[in-house]
């Protein structure tokens, strides 16, 4: 069996595993951003002045968050769905003890498990593409490579979570990294605010990390408006989802028994 078989298979066997819960998620993926843009879109947004809208570039506060918001879940899904569930899989669940005793490498395996974490990013970003293009937000035909753009965002954050959790024994310090890392990353990207209005250590250590650039290139697909800076960011995720996803082989390779 080709790898590349054999990834199309594991992430087949994923969507059949789960294919009852997928209403239920893609429901609550719209309803879920429609009410959380809402709030502090419309909310939040209703306080901000027209000076303050002028220098983020935006007509509004709501069309400014939007896309942010879309990066931001994106990143969150795909990093959790890199903890516990992984988790499950590998040692308490006995799935991908099931999947091993087939033709499937355990390195192949590995980067089938980051691409199907990409493919949750997908659906995410999709969702949300729906919301924004019903607001009247996303009217720019790039706006199409949102999911794209998502799916990227997750492997870049999702693959190398993956592989350190496949280097795991138990779950004890999951709750740690959600908090010190997933969490500042959702709400210190630029999403809500800018990284300018940080002190300048955190602005820095902002612009440093992917959920940042993914932020950026979905403002820019969004709009329209693309430039080289567009390139930049969305090549730096590639570069990390590479990377993340070399990881991920190396990790599944060395700690999960064929």
């Amino acid at each position: 069996m080709s790898a590349v078989t054999a990834t199309g298979t594991v992430i087949w066997h994923q969507l059949l595993r789960t294919r009852r819960t997928w209403w239920s998620v893609i429901v609550s993926g719209i309803v879920q951003p429609t009410m959380f843009l809402l709030a502090i879109g419309a909310g939040i947004g209703s306080q901000i002045d027209d000076v303050e809208l002028a220098r983020l570039g935006a007509d509004s506060y709501f069309a400014w968050i939007g896309p942010g918001i879309l990066a931001v879940s994106a990143m969150q899904v795909a990093s959790t769905e890199a903890l516990w569930p992984t988790m499950g899989m590998l040692r308490w669940q006995g799935t991908y003890r099931a999947v091993l005793r087939s033709p499937i490498g355990v390195g192949t395996l590995g980067v089938a498990h980051a691409l199907w974490l990409s493919v949750r990013a997908v659906v995410t970003a999709t969702c949300f593409l729906v919301v924004l293009a019903l607001a009247g937000v996303a009217t720019s035909p790039w706006a199409l490579a949102l999911p794209l753009l998502g799916g990227l965002i997750g492997l870049a954050h999702g693959a190398p979570i993956a592989a350190y959790t496949a280097s795991l024994e138990n779950e004890s310090s999951f709750s740690i990294l959600s908090r010190v890392v997933i969490f500042p990353l959702f709400i210190f990207s630029g999403a809500f605010f800018p990284v300018d209005e940080m002190p300048s250590a955190f602005a820095i250590g902002a612009r440093c990390t992917p959920t940042w650039h993914g932020v950026q290139a979905a403002r820019h697909l969004t709009t329209g408006n693309l430039s080289a800076h567009t390139a930049g960011h969305v090549g730096l995720l590639a570069v990390l989802a590479l990377v993340g996803t070399l990881l991920v082989h190396r990790s599944f390779r060395r700690n999960v028994d064929p």
